[in-house]
């Protein structure tokens, strides 16, 4: 998977520098007398999430922005909008955790306009009408070709506004006897139709 912007401090400063954000005497930037600190949310409970958010906390030091870590239970962070729940109702600057799309390529409940909360589940609140229109146009396909051409747009959107980092691709390696008849690992599952596994 290719990245769609290179890991570069040294651009990340001068990006910095030149939107006016200067560093502090206790090494954080401010600007307009606003101090350069993001909220940083995620669940409770994950060693591997924990290690991930102190790497991205390590490099934030060296750009001079403060990370505020917070860790929620997954009742308060992905509480529904109504029950003002973390992520649903922005309560972050930056958010880590899992998600995943069906096999189909179907992103919209991710990050289509309309869907927003509390009208939906875009909890980026990332819009663009281009990758919005491409993502409808995807089910009006019926070619392999068709949705790639749909694929490609919203590929490129999101290429150009970086709204989500992905940082980890889980592996899942399944061990299973040999008389195990009709097991076929899902394509974003850890299972596929039980109701054809035979032993």
């Amino acid at each position: 998977m290719r990245c769609p912007r290179p890991f570069d401090l040294a651009r990340a400063t001068a990006i910095l520098d030149g939107a006016g954000w200067v560093r502090g005497a206790d090494g954080i930037r401010t600007r307009k007398s606003t101090r350069l600190e993001l909220q940083f949310v995620l669940g409770a409970a994950s060693s591997e999430a924990d290690r991930v958010v102190e790497l991205i906390r390590a490099w934030s030091s060296k750009i001079a922005i403060a990370l505020n870590v917070k860790h929620y239970p997954s009742s308060a962070l992905f509480a529904p909008y109504e029950d003002r729940g973390i992520i649903f109702r922005g309560a972050f600057d930056v958010a880590y955790f899992n998600v995943g799309v069906d096999a189909f390529g179907d992103f919209s409940t991710h990050y289509t306009c309309d869907q927003i909360p509390p009208a939906g589940q875009n909890d980026l609140r990332w819009c663009s009408r281009r990758a919005t229109a491409a993502m409808y146009d995807l089910y009006r396909q019926y070619t392999p070709e068709g949705r790639r051409r749909d694929d490609a747009i919203l590929m490129a959107e999101l290429r150009h506004d970086v709204p989500t980092i992905i940082t980890l691709i889980p592996n899942a390696n399944f061990i299973f006897n040999s008389d195990l008849r009709g097991f076929h690992r899902g394509a974003i599952t850890s299972f596929d139709n039980m109701m054809n596994v035979d032993i």
